[in-house]
């Protein structure tokens, strides 16, 4: 005789059942929450303190640099007129017709 197999029901949940399941679903949000405020809360003075140091240090380092650039700029000395480079003939070399494919460029100044 073949055996049916029995089907557990599971029992159907009450209102009172459901309205105390959202009831401790809110708590522990209220509670997590509560929490990371009161850490917020906690550590905000320490982030705007931390920003503000950088602040500082930005607007130093900004007098700074430009406090160096005036300085070297009125310390330097007279700058003298530019020396010409004199051009020379410049010619290639045979080397430079074989390794082209190399990417070598050889100049050799002409006598």
């Amino acid at each position: 005789m073949p055996t049916t197999p029995v089907r557990r029901r599971l029992p159907e949940i009450t209102p009172a059942g459901f309205a105390s399941l959202l009831l401790g679903m809110s708590l522990t949000l209220m509670l997590c929450g509560s929490v990371t405020f009161f850490i917020g809360f906690l550590l905000m003075p320490w982030v705007l303190g931390l920003v503000m140091v950088f602040y500082v240090a930005g607007i130093v380092t900004t007098i700074s640099m430009l406090g160096r650039s005036l300085l070297c700029y009125a310390t330097a000395p007279p700058s003298s007129p530019r020396k010409e480079i004199p051009e020379t003939d410049v010619r290639i070399s045979p080397l430079d017709r074989r390794d082209k494919s190399k990417g070598i460029r050889s100049a050799v100044p002409m006598a």
